[in-house]
């Protein structure tokens, strides 16, 4: 009578972990692929262009840069701007007290550069950087772009027609990621992943990488002055539209630009340690699907480790299934980040790498011992 009680238990184990893992693959794959697509357009965007198509104007948008040492970074950034058909109006990047050549990058580049004396009590450096460019800025629409983004020629004035064309007050898009290194390849994937699974279409967010919003919708929600102290400003800043009735859509631009956010195992674990409870905690019910959705792939490794200990046919089909599973949840993402078929058969240790750093963030917060980033302690 016991031991079919627990085999009845294991299989009730098995059914469980398989549930949650389809369940939850297929929930963020189709979040993800519900949102609008921006994508590039065969002609230069009407909104700049004379009646003739003789002239092409400025776009009415500042953009604006927050930067602390990202001479690495700046080039590839700047030249895209440079690019831009049509023009932004102006570039303002806002120096975060680098110590390296950012700012004089910035002005070899023709690109007008305020330098910030760091962020007061209660700021961090990127909100107060923002912050400054926005008060600088003189255009009616507001860019703010990371200094590792890369845009392609017409991306501004893409973003800029889609929201006229809807009457919106702002977009932020997600970007293609560019994953260079092994860990990059490994982590970044599977985070996304987790992270949709958790992400719902009432959701307030935002990508920090790339927000397009006008000057009336920004001052209206308290711009980054509302929200000046929060680690995760996009979503702090996504919430604040929310509540202030701003119109900012979330969409997709793989098609329109890039960005690699990190280079290699440490700068993910820090990037990640900063965000990911204070992301949970604030949207809980989707936290759970997330929390779900990764452990549900880490343990993967326990049936199988369990197949292996105890033998049956029962408990190695289990295990190879879930696996299965596991595989088929992740293939769409290592496809959409160009980061080799490989990784998806390594999805059970890069789920139990994000499954450490949420639990690294969560001892963060709940032990107060704060979070460095750029070199500051918050």
């Amino acid at each position: 009578m016991n031991g079919r009680l627990l085999r009845f238990g294991e299989w009730l184990d098995i059914a469980g972990v398989l549930a949650v893992q389809y369940t939850t693959a297929r929930m963020a794959q189709r979040q993800y692929k519900s949102l609008p697509v921006l994508q590039r357009q065969p002609q230069p965007s009407v909104i700049g262009v004379s009646t003739d198509g003789s002239q092409v104007e400025a776009l009415p948008v500042s953009v604006i840069i927050p930067a602390r040492n990202e001479e690495k970074n700046l080039p590839i950034l700047l030249a895209s701007l440079q690019a831009q058909r049509p023009a932004p109006a102006e570039i303002v990047l806002v120096d975060d007290r680098s110590e390296d050549r950012t700012a004089a990058m910035a002005i070899e580049a023709g690109v007008r550069s305020i330098r910030s004396s760091g962020p007061p009590l209660g700021w961090t450096g990127k909100t107060f950087a923002c912050y400054l460019g926005a008060e600088a800025a003189k255009s009616p629409w507001l860019l703010f772009l990371d200094a590792d983004t890369c845009l392609e020629p017409q991306t501004i004035g893409v973003a800029l027609a889609y929201v006229q064309e809807h009457d919106l007050d702002g977009v932020s898009l997600f970007l293609q990621q560019r994953c260079e290194s092994l860990w990059e390849r490994l982590l970044l994937p599977t985070a996304y992943a987790h992270y949709f699974a958790g992400v719902r279409g009432e959701t307030p967010l935002a990508n920090g990488q790339f927000i397009l919003l006008s000057r009336e919708a920004y001052g209206r929600c308290g711009g980054h002055e509302g929200i000046a102290g929060s680690i995760i400003d996009d979503v702090a800043l996504a919430n604040a539209c929310r509540r202030a009735g701003v119109r900012l859509a979330l969409a997709r631009g793989e098609a329109l630009a890039s960005v690699r956010m990190y280079t290699g195992f440490g700068s993910i674990w820090m990037g990640f340690s900063k965000n990911s409870f204070r992301f949970l905690a604030s949207n809980p019910r989707g936290g759970i699907w997330t929390a779900a959705s990764t452990s549900a792939d880490t343990a993967v490794i326990y049936l199988i480790w369990r197949a292996w200990r105890r033998g049956g046919l029962g408990r190695w089909l289990a295990g190879i299934v879930s696996y299965g599973v596991g595989i088929w949840g992740m293939s769409y993402w290592q496809r959409l980040f160009r980061a080799g078929r490989w990784g998806v058969f390594l999805h059970p240790l890069s789920a139990c790498i994000v499954q450490a750093i949420a639990l690294s963030s969560t001892l963060q917060v709940v032990l107060r011992k704060g979070v460095v980033w750029k070199g500051r302690r918050y």
